[in-house]
């Protein structure tokens, strides 16, 4: 198992730029697998993904051309959909941290940048890990062998596990005041937003109101257009119900033709409407409020 660890390692080692790594607390996530690692090729870009296990700890790494903090949120997420890891912290939630390229998901299922931690070490030390089980030197470093570095940190860390659980803790209540802050603005945009859009819609009422009393006015070429008595007789009769043309040839006189005719001419000013009904034989025609106002102005 150990080799497929190193050989897993060196091909990371081809590999250009800073990984991206993502540390979890050994309550907060585990490798299913039988090897104490996991290599796979990246699903969204060039750089290739690490899943394995120091000191009874889960960690997991992507490297390459295209790494990227979303890379390292996506493989987590794939990993956990393909059952290669279980954890209950939500990739999703690394997107929140803006710095650094290394990070913890601690007991609560809290993700902590490393850069406010005085880097992983600490976190990663005794103190992260069971009571009962000392922690284990890691039998490789990065790329195959020994890290010196990481058993230093490792010595220093108990010295170190009170200051950096307290760091831990500040950072995370940090982070929480955010997103109270956060969420307090969003509840007063919300009545804001609301208040605004009622204002917005009464404002456009208003206008198409006004529009069309705008396209209501009438021109003085149409109100000549009442200067004929017959037409002037027609909107009167109108006005009390609506008719048909042999009701008003009968009214005022004239022929059917000739009130036909001046109906059409009314029609086309808007002062009168023509009210069809589909199956019916009779065509009834009513008055309008253009042509009430046309009346009334008149009459005045």
């Amino acid at each position: 198992m150990r080799i497929c660890f190193a050989i897993a390692l060196a091909a990371l080692i081809s590999l250009a730029g800073a990984a991206y790594v993502a540390h979890f607390a050994p309550s907060s996530g585990k490798l299913n697998s039988t090897s104490e690692s996991e290599f796979l090729k990246g699903a969204i870009g060039d750089y290739g993904v690490l899943a394995y296990t120091e000191g009874g700890r889960l960690s997991v790494l992507v490297e390459g051309e295209e790494e990227s903090q979303g890379a390292l949120a996506h493989e987590i997420f794939r990993l956990q959909k393909a059952g290669v890891i279980e954890s209950g912290c939500e990739p999703a939630a690394l997107l929140g941290i803006r710095d650094g390229a290394e990070y913890y998901c601690n007991e609560k299922g809290a993700w902590v940048s490393c850069n406010y931690t005085n880097g992983c070490t600490p976190l990663l030390s005794e103190s992260a890990l069971p009571a009962a089980a000392p922690p284990a030197p890691p039998a490789s470093g990065a790329f195959g062998t020994e890290d010196k570095a990481a058993k230093a940190g490792t010595e220093k860390a108990g010295a170190q596990s009170q200051q950096t659980l307290a760091q831990e803790s500040k950072a995370q209540q940090e982070w929480q005041d955010g997103a109270q802050a956060q969420g307090g603005k969003a509840d007063f945009w919300q009545p804001a937003a609301l208040f605004a859009a009622v204002i917005a819609a009464i404002i456009l009422s208003f206008l198409i109101l006004q529009q069309r009393q705008a396209q209501e006015e009438i021109a003085p070429q149409e109100i000549g257009l009442l200067s004929n008595e017959t037409r002037a007789g027609i909107l009167s009769e109108l006005e009390g119900a609506d008719r048909i043309p042999t009701d008003l040839s009968n009214k005022l006189g004239k022929s059917k033709a000739t009130i036909v005719e001046h109906l059409e001419t009314l029609r086309q000013a808007g002062f009168v409407e023509k009210l069809e009904t589909p199956g019916r034989k009779f065509v009834y025609y009513r008055l309008t409020q253009k042509g009430k106002k046309a009346l009334l102005r008149r009459d005045s």
